[in-house]
Formats: structure tokens, C-alpha cells, sequence
């Protein structure tokens, strides 16, 4: 609350205008020093009075009086008027917006190049290229025609048909490595009077040959389904010429005679795939030469006239050489 000052501006005022007085009485110089000093009370006094007025009497009755309110101080009763105002206005709402969290962006050092190892899923470079099935195993039958001929112009070896099976193996795309087995028949021309039997015709049964033998074949691919090849192998094979029979002047009697030898052969030939992936047909031709030869086919051997004695009948011709021209089909595996 505002402190009322001691002095009234009522004294103050009867004291200047006496001081007046006494100045026009006197008529002096020094005694116009009160006149200024109280002209410039008397323009002062109104705002003294009305800092240190004292409240204002109630205008109607019941009303309160008015005290004044210094602005730079704040009193209850504003702060009570204030509420009431406030109490009064509804307060609006207002609606505050989260502020969206900042992100920190880091700087991350730039990638290293790309490795295909450390990729999930792997990077794919183009599309992939369509492969052949590796082709592993090639097996199927054999026909075609051998011919052996023998040493010297006495007895003869005639052509024969042959057959067997072969199973090719694909150890590289240049190479390939082939095993057959295959059993031919040669008719045998024994003139008369030939092996030491004067007088004598010896009528012989086929010769029977079976072989086994391996080959390395290089190969070249001109086209996808066409493969041409040439080969060398070596074949171990087993010969053997069936009891005969006999006219003339010794009834011969003898078992069946044997004997084996190797054959060292070279071959030429081409696989075609008439079916891909599935069916494989091959042309081949081989030619040889025989060496190696042993057993009592190749000996003499005593035999049995038929008169109750004995007689000395010579081996039967070496071989000199081998060919053979064969197809196949093989299933590839």
C-alpha cells in the first residue's frame, strides 16, 4: 500500500503565500528566493497529492472506496479481478504438435567393391547359359565283320561276322577311353593233304575268336552331336578250333585245339547322337597286327590215325593281321 506523506500540500501552499508577503513587504532581492522556491512547490504539488491522496470517500452507499494503484505495483485485488476474468472466458485449447525427433545422419565411409562371396543374394552377371548334361558313360551292342589273315598259303582264315559290347567313357571332352568284348567266327579252308596228313582231308569247324581289349580314343567335336576320333588300343584274345573231322587215308581224331595272342590295333571312327542326351550310334573301322601267339593250336600235336596208331599233325597257321569294319549303338549315361 502507498505510504501518505507528513506533509499536506494545504501547509505547504499557506507557506509559500506567506512567504510572499513578507517579500513585498521587505522589497528585497534575497527575499524573491522563497517566492521561486515556493512557485516551484506549487507546481509540484498536484503529483505529490496525488501519490499521497488518501483513498476517495464511497460515491453511492454500500459502494467500497477506491483506493489509486501505482501501475509498476501489483495489488491482490488485480490479481482477483484477473481470475475472475479468467473464471469468466473459457479457455481455449490448444493442441501441440510433437516435434518430430532430429536424425542424425552419419556419414559412412563409401563400399568396397563387390565380392560374390559376401553377397546374399548372389549378383547375378547375366543369364545363365544353358549347359550339355555331362555325359559320363556310353554302353550299348556292337555287329560288324572281322577278318584275320594267316601266315603262308596253306590254310586260310575266311572273314567272319562278329558282335559284342562296348562301354565308352567321356574321361575329358578331347578324350575318351573305350572297352569292348567281342566274339567272331572264321571259317577255316584246310586243303588236302595240308598239316603233315598225306592223303587226308581235314574238315574243320569255325574258328572261334573272343577279345577284350581297351582303346584311348582322342576325340573333336565339329558339331555338338557329332564326335570324330581315332584310337589306339592293344586286345588279349583266345582262339580255339573245334574237334574236326576227316576222309581219306587217316581217320584223324582229336579235342578241341587252343591257343591266344594280342592284338595291337589302331581304329577310326565317328559318334553321331541320333537321339541327344539319350541315343548314340558309332561307325568304326580297325586294323591290327597280331603277335604274342601260344597254346596247341599253334603246335604240333600227335594224334590218333584211327588204324590203332599214331600220327604227327602240325599247328594250324599264325595269324598275321586283323581288321574289322562295326557299328554300335550305345545309350548314353
Amino acid at each position: 500500500m502507498p505510504k501518505w506523506s507528513r506533509q499536506q500540500p494545504s501547509a505547504s501552499v499557506d507557506s509559500c503565500v506567506r512567504s510572499v508577503r513578507g517579500a513585498e513587504t521587505s522589497g528585497s532581492v534575497t527575499a524573491m528566493r522563497p517566492l521561486a522556491l515556493c512557485l516551484l512547490l506549487a507546481f509540484s504539488a498536484p503529483s505529490a497529492f496525488a501519490q499521497g491522496a488518501p483513498p476517495k470517500g464511497p460515491t453511492k452507499p454500500g459502494e467500497p472506496a477506491k483506493i489509486p494503484v501505482d501501475s509498476a505495483t501489483p495489488s491482490a485485488d488485480s490479481d482477483s479481478l484477473d481470475d475472475e476474468d479468467d473464471k469468466a472466458k473459457p479457455r481455449e485449447k490448444v493442441e501441440l504438435t510433437p516435434e518430430p525427433p532430429k536424425v542424425v545422419h552419419k556419414t559412412l565411409p563409401p563400399p568396397g567393391d563387390a565380392r560374390a562371396d559376401e553377397q546374399e543374394p548372389r549378383p547375378v552377371f547375366g543369364e545363365p547359359m544353358e549347359r550339355d548334361p555331362d555325359r559320363h558313360l556310353e554302353l550299348g551292342p556292337d555287329v560288324g565283320l572281322w577278318a584275320r589273315t594267316a601266315k603262308g598259303d596253306d590254310v586260310s582264315y575266311a572273314p567272319g561276322l562278329g558282335y559284342g559290347v562296348h562301354a565308352r567313357a567321356e574321361l575329358w571332352r578331347f578324350l575318351g577311353l573305350r572297352i569292348y568284348f567281342n566274339n567272331a567266327t572264321h571259317a577255316v579252308d584246310v586243303p588236302r593233304g595240308s598239316l603233315g596228313l598225306p592223303d587226308t582231308q581235314l574238315d574243320q569247324p569255325d574258328l572261334r575268336v573272343f577279345q577284350l581289349g581297351a582303346r584311348a580314343e582322342p576325340t573333336f567335336m565339329p558339331l555338338p552331336t557329332l564326335r570324330v576320333w581315332c584310337g589306339v588300343g592293344i586286345a588279349w584274345a583266345r582262339a580255339t578250333a573245334p574237334e574236326p573231322s576227316s576222309t581219306g587215308a587217316n581217320q584223324i581224331r582229336y579235342a578241341d585245339r587252343s591257343g591266344v595272342f594280342l592284338e595291337y590295333s589302331a581304329a577310326l571312327g565317328a559318334t553321331w547322337d541320333f537321339i541327344p542326351h539319350w541315343l548314340a550310334a558309332t561307325l568304326s573301322v580297325s586294323g591290327g597286327l597280331v603277335g604274342e601267339q601260344s597254346g596247341d593250336l599253334f603246335h604240333e600235336q600227335p594224334v590218333a590215325d584211327g588204324a590203332g596208331g599214331t600220327a604227327r599233325m602240325a599247328g594250324f597257321p599264325e595269324l598275321a593281321s586283323s581288321f574289322s569294319a562295326q557299328l554300335g549303338v550305345g545309350m548314353i549315361l
